[in-house]
């Protein structure tokens, strides 16, 4: 089914690259294995071998495509190494969830997913969840070490190298390449991330209490059914007594709760309206998760195609 690929492109590259990504900074890099589809020539490299690249070790040119599987991570570490990214890519994920999407998988649509759903053998995923969490510890590693992670990366470069031998006759070519374009665009933006202004977000933090406590303040006298930051349920069964409000309950005869829940009632039932939102707010606005990298930037994965 690939032979179809030696019609556009004189080499193949199968790249894939671990690394850890400290809160709001950009990736450092850890290690990179890459294989050619067609010769077999593996490149296998540990962070400092790459450091001393000044660009790939292998073509990115018009010619040659290069295919990861969610490659936008591959992209920014690319970047981070100040290589030129590749002319032509093809994302297997991207491929992956525009055959599927909307349509039930037999395990989702990570990596093991997609193997999963063409019958193709992975490793096990509690020997992957352990390579990624060491590769996300950071350096310095042991020699060990630096070959397990190889190791892993290698297996995840064979694992994506089956997975094209399967799809590649699924794949429309030209608009998978656009597909494939927009994800070093995607890269471009998580390395650049979001400019935040420290000092206010200095300020927030010290006051942060006070803001809910005033937020809740605010919203919670025409209820009152919070004490302090938290939300009591006796005191809203109350208050719904009070206004006479028939409110849907699980078995054992408890509220339901849920934002889903409180969404439908407030179509019925419009006064629980600001309740609603101030519980979204209370959950959704934890300053404490917005992580700030050394030059003021926030950053995050933005998860194209998801």
């Amino acid at each position: 089914m690939t032979r179809g690929l030696k019609d556009h492109f004189d080499q193949v590259w199968v790249v894939d690259f671990e690394f850890s990504s400290p809160p709001g900074e950009n990736p450092e890099v850890v290690c990179m294995v890459a294989k050619e589809f067609f010769s077999g020539k593996l490149v296998r490299m540990s962070a400092d071998e790459l450091g001393r690249q000044p660009v790939a070790p292998f073509s990115v040119c018009e010619k040659t495509l290069v295919v990861a599987y969610f490659s936008s991570a591959e992209w920014g570490c690319f970047l981070q190494l100040g290589w030129p990214v590749p002319k032509r890519i093809v994302d297997l994920f991207v491929e992956f969830k525009n055959m599927h999407n909307g349509v039930p998988t037999v395990a989702g649509f990570s990596l093991l997913g997609a193997l999963a759903q063409f019958g193709l053998s992975s490793i096990d995923v509690a020997e992957k969840e352990d390579m990624k969490q060491l590769a996300m510890r950071g350096k310095p590693y042991t020699s060990t070490e630096m070959k397990s992670l190889l190791d892993y990366c290698h297996s995840d470069v064979a694992a994506t190298e089956r997975l094209l031998a399967k799809m590649y006759g699924f794949i429309d070519l030209p608009r998978a390449l656009l597909r494939g374009r927009y994800t070093v665009a995607v890269a471009t933006m998580e390395r650049n991330g979001v400019p935040i202004d420290c000092n206010a977000h200095e300020l927030l933090r010290e006051k942060w209490d006070e803001v809910r406590e005033d937020l809740v303040r605010d919203v919670d006298r025409h209820y009152g059914v919070f004490e302090g930051l938290s939300f009591r349920e006796d005191k809203f069964r109350a208050w719904l007594k009070k206004e006479n409000i028939p409110w849907p309950t699980f078995e054992n005869g408890r509220l339901k709760l849920d934002q889903e829940t409180f969404r439908q009632q407030e179509k019925r039932v419009p006064q629980v309206g600001l309740l609603r939102q101030l519980r979204r707010d209370l959950s959704d606005l934890r300053l404490e998760k917005l992580s700030v990298g050394h030059d003021g930037r926030n950053r995050c994965l933005l998860s194209p195609f998801s």
